[in-house]
Protein backbone atom coordinates (compact mmCIF):
# COMPACT_ATOMS: atom_id res chain seq x y z
CA UNK A 1 0.00 0.00 0.00
CA UNK A 2 2.83 2.42 0.82
CA UNK A 3 4.38 1.83 -2.55
CA UNK A 4 1.21 2.77 -4.44
CA UNK A 5 0.73 5.93 -2.35
CA UNK A 6 4.33 6.88 -3.07
CA UNK A 7 3.81 6.27 -6.79
CA UNK A 8 0.63 8.36 -6.79
CA UNK A 9 2.40 11.23 -5.07
CA UNK A 10 5.22 11.11 -7.66
CA UNK A 11 2.74 11.04 -10.52
CA UNK A 12 0.80 13.97 -9.04
CA UNK A 13 4.01 15.92 -8.48
CA UNK A 14 5.15 15.38 -12.06
CA UNK A 15 1.70 16.32 -13.34
CA UNK A 16 1.68 19.51 -11.21
CA UNK A 17 5.11 20.53 -12.51
CA UNK A 18 4.06 19.95 -16.12
CA UNK A 19 0.78 21.78 -15.65
CA UNK A 20 2.46 24.87 -14.21
CA UNK A 21 4.91 24.88 -17.09
CA UNK A 22 2.02 24.95 -19.57
CA UNK A 23 0.34 27.94 -17.95
CA UNK A 24 3.41 30.16 -17.79
CA UNK A 25 2.55 33.61 -19.07
CA UNK A 26 4.78 35.46 -21.51
CA UNK A 27 4.90 39.06 -22.67
CA UNK A 28 4.87 39.86 -26.38
CA UNK A 29 5.27 43.26 -28.00
CA UNK A 30 3.95 43.88 -31.46
CA UNK A 31 1.17 45.53 -33.42
CA UNK A 32 -2.53 44.78 -33.19
CA UNK A 33 -3.82 43.84 -36.61
CA UNK A 34 -6.43 41.58 -38.15
CA UNK A 35 -6.24 37.94 -39.11
CA UNK A 36 -7.10 38.51 -42.80
CA UNK A 37 -4.19 40.85 -43.50
CA UNK A 38 -1.75 39.12 -41.14
CA UNK A 39 -2.40 35.64 -42.58
CA UNK A 40 -2.45 36.63 -46.29
CA UNK A 41 -6.17 36.11 -46.77
CA UNK A 42 -6.36 39.24 -48.95
CA UNK A 43 -2.85 40.61 -48.59
CA UNK A 44 0.31 39.60 -50.41
CA UNK A 45 2.70 41.12 -47.90
CA UNK A 46 1.12 40.00 -44.60
CA UNK A 47 0.37 43.65 -43.90
CA UNK A 48 -2.18 46.37 -44.61
CA UNK A 49 -0.21 47.80 -47.57
CA UNK A 50 -2.45 46.58 -50.39
CA UNK A 51 -5.65 47.42 -48.56
CA UNK A 52 -4.50 50.94 -47.72
CA UNK A 53 -3.50 51.59 -51.35
CA UNK A 54 -7.07 50.88 -52.42
CA UNK A 55 -8.30 53.50 -49.89
CA UNK A 56 -11.49 51.49 -49.35
CA UNK A 57 -10.31 50.06 -46.02
CA UNK A 58 -9.33 53.34 -44.37
CA UNK A 59 -6.19 55.44 -44.25
CA UNK A 60 -4.31 53.76 -41.37
CA UNK A 61 -3.42 50.22 -40.34
CA UNK A 62 -5.82 50.54 -37.39
CA UNK A 63 -8.65 51.60 -39.76
CA UNK A 64 -7.92 48.61 -41.95
CA UNK A 65 -7.90 46.19 -38.99
CA UNK A 66 -11.22 47.55 -37.69
CA UNK A 67 -12.76 47.30 -41.19
CA UNK A 68 -11.58 43.71 -41.68
CA UNK A 69 -12.94 42.66 -38.27
CA UNK A 70 -16.26 44.43 -38.81
CA UNK A 71 -16.90 43.47 -42.45
CA UNK A 72 -14.55 40.65 -43.49
CA UNK A 73 -15.03 38.17 -40.63
CA UNK A 74 -11.50 38.67 -39.29
CA UNK A 75 -10.43 38.67 -35.67
CA UNK A 76 -7.88 40.86 -33.91
CA UNK A 77 -4.38 39.40 -33.71
CA UNK A 78 -1.02 40.46 -32.37
CA UNK A 79 1.66 40.58 -35.05
CA UNK A 80 5.19 40.15 -33.70
CA UNK A 81 7.67 40.21 -36.61
CA UNK A 82 6.69 37.08 -38.58
CA UNK A 83 4.55 35.49 -35.85
CA UNK A 84 0.78 36.00 -35.52
CA UNK A 85 -1.09 35.39 -32.26
CA UNK A 86 -4.88 35.41 -31.94
CA UNK A 87 -6.01 37.64 -29.09
CA UNK A 88 -8.51 36.18 -26.63
CA UNK A 89 -9.72 39.61 -25.49
CA UNK A 90 -11.15 40.94 -28.75
CA UNK A 91 -13.06 43.85 -27.15
CA UNK A 92 -9.90 45.03 -25.37
CA UNK A 93 -7.96 44.95 -28.64
CA UNK A 94 -10.69 47.00 -30.31
CA UNK A 95 -10.58 49.58 -27.50
CA UNK A 96 -6.79 49.87 -27.85
CA UNK A 97 -7.12 50.46 -31.60
CA UNK A 98 -9.78 53.12 -31.08
CA UNK A 99 -7.65 54.89 -28.49
CA UNK A 100 -4.63 54.85 -30.83
CA UNK A 101 -2.66 52.44 -28.64
CA UNK A 102 -2.29 49.56 -31.10
CA UNK A 103 1.16 48.71 -29.77
CA UNK A 104 1.08 47.20 -26.26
Amino acid sequence: MKCSIFRCSIVLTVFAVLATGLTHAATFRGEIGDSSCALNVHSLSRSHKEMLKSKSFGSTAADCARHCVAYQGSSYVLVVKTEVYRLDKQKEAERKLKSGRDKP
